[in-house]
């Protein structure tokens, strides 16, 4: 039986995701933000189809039409560096300053890490710069967060390596930027880090089976959505399912 007080108090019960800073006033200058305000220029410029003509069996459409992109980039949220920092790096080690004595970082050890990577990527990378980041990550009882590098701003010179913590009971969080290349490098304050995706912790049944007449109807629903409008029928469907209380996917 459906609780139609459950319903109406929805917002109510949404989970909340809670940064916060020991470095008062960084909240106000460059705080964590929600992860679609980075979507990558280069994806905003695309145009979405590179034929003039729109009928459905003439229409050519490059990745800006796949909803899977701006769907991930709502999810989560961006933590931006905090401090303009300095990088030299070379073959006899590294040197880094900021701003402020305030700001630091560490070093993860070759043999820590890229000493045991496979060959084809060992030499790609070159240290390991740890942050000690000012920032905390609380998220309720049984939440999560996904580590994420900043996949699609394809950033040239460091990634950060992916992870994911116990956010409920751990709220530390330090980004492991791995450089890829020897040389001196100034990277500005607003420099995106990672993403943080919360999440429910919970098991899942795992299953495989052959076409079964419940996958056909699966299939016919999905083909039926998808081939009877030229275009956006896949965010119809979503729009639909998202305003109704009472959707089964069944």
């Amino acid at each position: 039986m459906i609780n139609i007080f459950n319903i109406f108090k929805k917002k109510e019960l949404q989970p909340t995701v809670q940064f916060y800073t020991r470095s008062d006033g960084l909240e106000k200058i460059v705080p964590p933000v929600p992860a679609s305000k980075y979507i990558p220029k280069w994806w905003i410029d695309i145009p979405k189809n590179f034929q003039e003509n729109l009928l459905y069996k003439d229409f050519k459409g490059t990745i800006k039409n796949c909803p899977a992109l701006p769907d991930y980039w709502k999810q989560g949220y961006v933590l931006p560096l905090w401090t303009d920092l300095y990088v030299k790096i070379d073959k006899d080690g590294v040197e880094w300053r900021t701003p402020d004595k305030k700001w630091t970082f560490e070093f993860h050890s070759y043999e820590q890490y890229i000493k045991w990577l496979p060959d084809n990527i060992r030499d790609k990378y070159k240290i390991i710069i740890k942050p000690n980041c000012p920032w905390r990550i609380k998220t309720p009882p049984g939440y999560s967060i996904y580590q994420l590098p900043m996949f699609y701003q394809h950033n040239p010179v460091f990634d950060v390596l992916p992870g994911t913590i116990w956010s409920d009971i751990h709220h530390e969080i330090n980004q492991q930027m791995v450089f890829k290349e020897y040389g001196e490098f100034t990277i500005e304050r607003g420099t995106p880090l990672a993403v943080y995706i919360p999440y429910k912790r919970t098991k899942y049944n795992f299953k495989i089976t052959n076409y079964t007449e419940e996958a056909q109807k699966w299939e016919a629903k999905n083909s039926a959505m998808v081939r009877t409008k030229f275009r956006g029928a896949y965010r119809e469907e979503q729009k639909r399912i998202s305003k109704c209380p009472f959707h089964n996917d069944n």
